[in-house]
């Protein structure tokens, strides 16, 4: 029990410093709970303008550098409250962008399991329902080339099924919506940030105290503009195709104690840039109540 909940807070940790969510397909008990600190790094210097990649000597590099600070807590069998709160810094290697370091977004969901089917040997489905609010935890500038985020408030609805064979495989995919709000910028006037529809599939496996997984993430926008005179804009139509995989080991002198890395490529997208992302974190479990039917 206590490797399957870490093994799940390790998926969404990594999931949110990746930026495919916050949400996976383990449970993690009544009375558990889970907190974790992850640093996450990407650079790029090509970006896509619609679906074209171009560069643009003014600005050189852009890097950002993330701390994100994770918890979960099961409240019951069947349902988690999952929190999250990243300090984001990004900057531009040419030109005279400020830097910008902030708190970016708090982020809560109510996550519950509303389905499970056990096949014995054949192993065991499960589907998994979520909803999450998301609101900016600082007055972040959100247009310019070096944003850190829209600074939107945001309400997401995901589903999820994943299917876990009895020798640690398991095989999941979700659907979510993402509607965003409208924000006023700094020049004075409201502007709106386009809503998404993002996909993940995901593969993976646990063996002892290890655990992988690859795994695919698409992002549509369901409107928006493309980026204009090279500079980026919240209303901009922001699509991807990302792909990476996730790397797991318990550390088994510190009882409870876990570490991970995880790498990402954006293989393609719109209005987006074209970055690698290297991600790692720490995870801490805290048993609080021994649950025995989990």
């Amino acid at each position: 029990m206590q490797f399957k909940i870490t093994i799940g807070f390790v998926l969404m940790i990594v999931l949110s410093a990746q930026g495919q969510g916050m949400i996976d397909g383990f449970m993690r008990g009544r009375g558990n709970l889970t907190t974790a600190l992850s640093y996450s790094t990407e650079s790029y210097d090509t970006y896509y303008v619609k679906d074209s990649a171009v560069n643009n000597p003014n600005l050189g590099t852009i890097s950002t550098t993330s701390v994100n600070l994770f918890a979960a807590f099961g409240a019951t069998k069947y349902l988690d409250v999952v929190i999250g709160l990243p300090f984001v810094s990004a900057n531009a290697s040419q030109g005279y962008w400020s830097t910008q370091s902030a708190l970016q977004d708090f982020s809560i969901y109510l996550k519950g399991r509303v389905y499970e089917k056990d096949f014995g040997a054949l192993g065991k489905l499960s589907a998994i329902a979520a909803a999450g609010y998301i609101m900016p935890a600082s007055n972040y500038v959100p247009d310019a080339p070096v944003a850190i985020g829209h600074r939107s408030k945001n309400l997401e609805g995901r589903l999820l099924i994943q299917y876990r064979l009895p020798f640690g495989l398991f095989v999941m995919t979700q659907g979510g919506y993402i509607q965003r709000g409208n924000i006023t910028i700094d020049r004075g006037y409201e502007v709106s940030v386009p809503d998404a529809w993002d996909y993940v599939v995901r593969v993976g496996g646990s063996y002892k105290i290890f655990y992988a997984d690859a795994w695919l993430n698409i992002q549509r926008a369901r409107s928006g503009t493309n980026i204009g005179a090279g500079v980026p804009f919240p209303t901009n139509a922001v699509s991807y195709q990302r792909a990476g995989f996730t790397l797991y080991s318990s550390v088994p002198p510190i009882k409870n104690l876990g570490i991970s890395a995880g790498m990402s490529f954006t293989l393609s997208g719109e209005n987006i840039g074209k970055a690698t992302r290297i991600s790692i974190g720490i995870v801490y479990n805290v048993p609080v109540i021994k649950d025995k039917n989990n």
